[in-house]
Parts: C-alpha cells; sequence; structure tokens
C-alpha cells in the first residue's frame, strides 16, 4: 500500500483534513476496518521495547458499525436501510460515521496494552480528521533523528521540538523550528566566519538578502540548501503568511528538506574531520 496510508497512521500530525474524493474504497477499508480478512499490520518503533516491532490490528466494536454503514450504502434507494441523499445534495456514506477508533499491538509485548498503538478518526461531512494518537508522532520517530546529534545537539533539541509541535497538530509553530535550524546552525555560524576572516565587512553582508547569503556560502554549506533556496522561503511564508492547514500539509516535505540538509552537513563535517586528519598524519611524516 502506498505511503499515504502510513503517514496517516504514525507520521502526519493531529487535524489534517482528508477528503473522502482523494481515496479509493480498499484505502478506506485499511484505514478503519480492522476486521478485513487481510490484516494491515504496522511497522513501528515501540518507545515500550525500545525496538522496531510488527503492529497487527485488534478487532473493535466501531469496525461493525462500519462496515454495516458501508453495506447500507450500497444498497438501492428504495431499500429501507439504504443511505437518502440529504437537502444538502448527496453525503458521502462515511459521513453517517462519528468517531473510529483503530488499535494495534506490538508484536513483541502483547500482553501489555501500554505497548498498543491507538489512532482515532473523526468523521465530517466531506473530510475525515485524526483527532487522536497515541503514542504520538514524537515519541514514535524521535529515535530517527538522534544522528544529528553528531552536529549539534541544539539542532536535535530544535528538529525534535517542531515535529512534536507538529504531531500534535501545530502548523506554524513547527516551521519556526525548522527555519531556526537554518537560520541559527547552518548559516550563521558560516556567515560569522566569512567575518572573521575578513572576507565580507559587516555592512557589505547587511546589504544581501537571504538568497544572496547561501550563494555566499556555497561549498561551505549543505548543496541542497544552496540549489533550493525555495525551503527557507516556504518556512518564512509559513510563519507569516499561510494558515494553519496550509503550514500542516507542507509540513512533511519541507522537515524531509531539513533532514536531507542536516545529513549532508554531517557529510560535510566528516569530511572536513578526516581532511584534518590526514594533514596532520602528513606533517608527522616529514
Amino acid at each position: 500500500m502506498s505511503d499515504k496510508i502510513n503517514n496517516i497512521f504514525y507520521s502526519d500530525g493531529l487535524f489534517v483534513k482528508y477528503p473522502y474524493v482523494e481515496f479509493e474504497q480498499e484505502e478506506f477499508n485499511i484505514l478503519f476496518n480492522s476486521n478485513r480478512e487481510q490484516k494491515y499490520t504496522l511497522d513501528l518503533f515501540c518507545p515500550f521495547c525500545e525496538k522496531e516491532s510488527v503492529f497487527s490490528p485488534i478487532p473493535q466494536e466501531d469496525n461493525y458499525i462500519y462496515e454495516q454503514t458501508h453495506r447500507n450504502s450500497m444498497l438501492g434507494s428504495d431499500h429501507p436501510f439504504s443511505l437518502r441523499d440529504s437537502e444538502r445534495g448527496k453525503e458521502h456514506w462515511l459521513s453517517r460515521l462519528n468517531i473510529i477508533i483503530r488499535e494495534f499491538e506490538c508484536s513483541r509485548n502483547k500482553t501489555s496494552h501500554q505497548h498498543n498503538f491507538v489512532v482515532v478518526f473523526k468523521f465530517y461531512d466531506n473530510h475525515f480528521l485524526k483527532i487522536a494518537q497515541s503514542p504520538p508522532v514524537a515519541d514514535l520517530t524521535n529515535t530517527q533523528l538522534r544522528k544529528y546529534k553528531k552536529l549539534s545537539n541544539d539542532i536535535f533539541l530544535e528538529l525534535s521540538k517542531g515535529r512534536g509541535l507538529f504531531s500534535h497538530g501545530i502548523g506554524v509553530g513547527s516551521f519556526v523550528y525548522l527555519r531556526r535550524i537554518i537560520e541559527n546552525y547552518i548559516v550563521k555560524p558560516e556567515l560569522n566566519k566569512l567575518g572573521t576572516q575578513h572576507e565580507i565587512t559587516p555592512e557589505e553582508l547587511s546589504k544581501k538578502d537571504f538568497k544572496e547569503k547561501l550563494n555566499l556560502l556555497k561549498g561551505e554549506i549543505s548543496d541542497f540548501l544552496v540549489e533550493n533556496k525555495k525551503i527557507y522561503s516556504i518556512l518564512s511564508k509559513g510563519i507569516h503568511e499561510l494558515t494553519e492547514d496550509e503550514c500542516k500539509t507542507k509540513y512533511p516535505v519541507v522537515e524531509k528538506c531539513i533532514e536531507m540538509i542536516l545529513d549532508e552537513q554531517i557529510e560535510l563535517k566528516e569530511k572536513a574531520k578526516k581532511k584534518e586528519e590526514l594533514a596532520k598524519q602528513l606533517n608527522e611524516l616529514s
């Protein structure tokens, strides 16, 4: 199944709107019906086992309601249990539901409910939302971010805070932390080096916009950032102009861009360290 389903279950933040028209019936079945013959499992990090695990669906009473509502939607309009058109026009059959809870058990520990993964969906006229999730996105994914401690513990904390806000349905606030990473921990330190080395004066630097500053640092910072200046523009626009929903929709892609930038920063740091070590060894040979 596509990444879309996986993202909804455990990567997307809360309160993102998912229009019904963007889904096929089979995708609805995977999302909302735990009684399917072909069980849909999730591969997740279990914060309690502190290991990757496979999570299998636990049948819920809500899912029988889902099945019955779907069957009724397939009946003819003259059938007493069919879902008729409303005065506002034809309703999507899912709008007749209220809340569905999906629960998955950890294959490493089936005896403790504490290890279970739970998602709650809420249904509206033309869309559904994920309104609750336990463990939250940040707890499931923060282990993936630990490698960025190689650059700075502050970068790890900023990225964790951004992801934490996103997981709780906060869009604009999560953008603030991503922009801070670019400004304070990637660009600013390198610009300070230029000033220290007298390659540019403070007056000259103050006249340049952020995109021009990135060009000055080509070869010293992530190529991906220099070549994709739009990343910073999107973050700035998100903080000053975009709505919460727009920021939440854009966050997953922008965060992946930040991770790509940080991966390249790690490569640059490791390359510089190797050069320094080799230079030292060469000096010792002479």
